[in-house]
């Protein structure tokens, strides 16, 4: 009759027992072999390095090298300990290390590729991957790898005539007249990008600005029809669009002061297309249709969006 046993776990997992394996064949004197065992200083890591030493041999075993047990981190074990004459066992956490015999030339070997290594140059991701293409990538491949680094030569020739023509214009010019001519080159662009030619010798106020680059000849006579409302408004015209705030404060101002004008109906047409310019600019997105309560003609229309504003297409249209 099988006799019965009870057990009780008394292991840690911070510190299993080690389970070796040798992998040329089992140890015909265990009782002559040396171990020794190293520990990772981090608590958080638990890799090992275990070392035994017989009288012929050297053997070397890792838990966290390739040649580990590869279960390992997919399987638990333990060990048990039974005492025959109580029947109780005692269960322990355990792990297993593989034991490799260490040989002089292996460690030659590595002495020599960590030499190898610490005289390498470090190579870059894409040098490595240029290498792989040389030695084993398909013609296409090769072809483009040829193709980019004569770019590249190109490039760098390019950048040192550059460089080269630079400073000759440095020395032959001097750097504070060049960056004199940075400044105005500037201003220039300001000026063309958002004003309006500047008359920066005129004589009087008028002058600064032209009238008609301003407002076109082509725009300024069509609007002769639209604009005989503000040259004809009368005072009861007046005060109604100031009751409803038809337009802005400056607009009002402007056609109580109209019959005073020099020129009506010249001061009529620029004070109806500043007001156009106003409405305009108070819509977040100018739509064709949202116009229609300005009763413009098409031409002021489409010249006051193609100087004035950005297109912006959506869905292909």
């Amino acid at each position: 009759m099988a006799g019965k046993a009870s057990w009780e776990y008394s292991g840690d997992p911070e510190r299993p027992a080690l389970l070796v394996q040798f992998s040329n064949g089992i140890i015909q004197t265990p009782e002559n072999v040396n171990f020794t065992l190293y520990k990772n200083k981090d608590a958080t890591k638990k890799q090992r390095i275990l070392t035994a030493q017989t009288e012929r041999l050297s053997y070397v075993g890792k838990n966290f090298s390739p040649a580990a047990v590869k279960s390992d981190s997919l399987c638990r074990y333990f060990v048990g300990v039974l005492n025959k004459e109580t029947g109780k066992m005692r269960v322990y956490d355990a792990e297993q290390i593989r034991m490799q015999p260490l040989m002089e030339n292996s460690r030659t070997e590595a002495v020599d590729e960590d030499e190898d290594t610490a005289e390498q140059p470090n190579t870059s991701y894409r040098e490595k991957v240029d290498a792989l293409i040389e030695s084993f990538g398909t013609n296409k491949q090769k072809r483009a790898l040829s193709s980019r680094k004569l770019n590249e030569v190109g490039s760098d020739v390019i950048s040192k005539e550059i460089v080269k023509a630079a400073e000759m214009i440095i020395e032959s010019k001097g750097t504070a007249e060049l960056m004199q001519e940075a400044r105005d080159r500037k201003e220039e662009e300001f000026c063309s990008q958002f004003l309006p030619p500047c008359n920066s010798s005129a004589e009087n106020q008028e002058s600064v600005y032209d009238f008609h680059t301003l407002l076109p000849h082509a725009e300024y006579n069509a609007l002769e029809k639209v604009a005989a409302a503000f040259k004809n408004i009368t005072m009861e015209e007046l005060q109604e669009k100031m009751a409803n705030k038809q337009h802005c404060s400056y607009v009002l101002q402007e056609l109580a002061e109209l019959k005073h004008a020099k020129d009506i109906d010249k001061q009529a047409r620029a004070l109806w297309y500043v007001d156009a310019l106003i409405h305009i600019s108070k819509l977040k997105v100018v739509k064709v249709k949202d116009l229609d309560d300005l009763k413009c003609p098409e031409s002021v229309i489409f010249s006051i969006l193609k100087r004035f504003t950005v297109s912006v297409f959506k869905r292909q249209r």
